[in-house]
């Protein structure tokens, strides 16, 4: 078995599940045990400052909105680019925090690109494995420069890239025309 860990999973447009309509999943675990993972471009309307004050009890620097990780409930956690404030490395520049100390001076700085998330993805033994051969995920390689953008854009985004790749490693590139008219 080929851990996803630190891949995306893009839901294919046909997958019917509200849960993941249009997700796009940043596996954080993937094992024979199952997986873990983040959605990553499903924003609520709540403000990160309103979030701290209910967390912390004061006020937040940070800027932005909660966002919904997942259908299974679980703890705050954040993803950021300072390894300092780091739990564990995603991937190289990308970090995940879920400890309430360090979340605390992620959420102090209000100048870090930071996404926060409430909840997650899971799936039990073999579970991602069968949705995977019945064709419900397209699977890829996180592009962090992008990874801060709108969330709202994520979905379309990345199928648009898994496209070009598909694209270009199927065809003889050198032999598409750059204008579809002199096809």
């Amino acid at each position: 078995m080929n851990s996803l860990a630190s891949k995306l999973l893009v839901a294919v447009p046909q997958l019917s599940d509200e849960n993941f309509r249009h997700a796009v999943v940043l596996m954080l675990e993937h094992t024979a045990q199952g997986g873990l993972g983040l959605v990553l471009n499903q924003p609520s309307e709540m403000p990160l400052d309103d979030l701290w004050r209910r967390l912390a009890n004061r006020p937040s620097k940070a800027k932005g909105v909660l966002h919904r990780g997942g259908p299974v409930e679980g703890a705050v956690v954040a993803l950021h680019t300072r390894p300092e404030w780091g739990n564990s490395q995603v991937v190289d520049g990308l970090f995940l925090t879920h400890q309430k100390s360090e979340l605390e001076q992620v959420f102090d700085l209000g100048t870090t690109p930071l996404r926060v998330y409430s909840g997650c993805a899971g799936w039990g033994p073999g579970q991602l494995e069968r949705e995977l051969a019945e064709g419900s995920w397209f699977v890829c390689d996180l592009d962090l420069e992008s990874f801060f953008d709108e969330p709202e854009l994520m979905w379309r985004d990345v199928v648009e890239r898994i496209g070009r790749r598909i694209v270009l490693n199927e065809a003889d590139y050198r032999r598409i025309p750059p204008s579809p008219e002199l096809n």
